[in-house]
């Protein structure tokens, strides 16, 4: 499984020096098996929220750590806060994987352009809120994002003409969007 591969190579890469040959490419191999662990995660997460299935699951979080595992190879500038915190991280890493996503593909400049800043406040009840702010070098040849694009995705009409965007579909326009404010909600 993939689960297996990944732990033979981190095994692997634990008895040898970073200066090894190949070293680099097999912690990228690592990286593409957990990334794609995590989508395979996600894919059964949105069937379940789909049909109204998914239970929360909330457990303690190193924030700096799971920041990692999310923005790992893609060389984009983090500042995260050392904290422990209560998340679903199946939610949280679908919501932010598709953040990420569309920053890069939306974006230009090179990776370092791209950064992700966490902050943590008070609620005054003893609770944390936590905050994502994702931020990338706007492409001169995309379209500005607007409050109107924002809200007829949260919708599900985004590039439909006003009908309602097939959730079903792959290929329908914006779905991952669709997906991610489902999750959100």
């Amino acid at each position: 499984t993939m689960a297996e591969a990944a732990g033979l190579i981190e095994l692997f890469l634990d008895k040898v020096q970073s200066g090894v040959p190949m070293y680099s490419e097999l912690h990228s191999a690592t990286v593409c098996l957990q990334r794609g662990m995590r989508a395979c995660r996600h894919r059964r997460a949105y069937v379940q929220i789909a049909a109204n299935e998914y239970e929360l699951a909330l457990e303690p979080v190193r924030l700096p750590e799971f920041v990692g595992e999310l923005v790992g190879g893609t060389g984009m500038q983090v500042q995260v806060p050392t904290c422990v915190l209560l998340l679903d991280t199946t939610l949280c890493s679908l919501v932010l994987d598709n953040a990420i996503s569309n920053a890069f593909r939306h974006g230009t400049g090179p990776a370092s352009a791209v950064h992700l800043a966490v902050t943590t406040t008070p609620t005054g009840d003893g609770r944390r809120r936590l905050c994502f702010a994702l931020t990338n070098q706007v492409s001169p040849t995309k379209p500005v994002l607007t409050k109107d694009f924002v809200a007829r995705a949260w919708n599900g009409t985004h590039g439909t003409h006003g009908r309602q965007a097939p959730a079903h579909s792959p290929m329908s326009n914006g779905i991952g969007l669709q997906q991610a404010f489902l999750s959100a909600h």
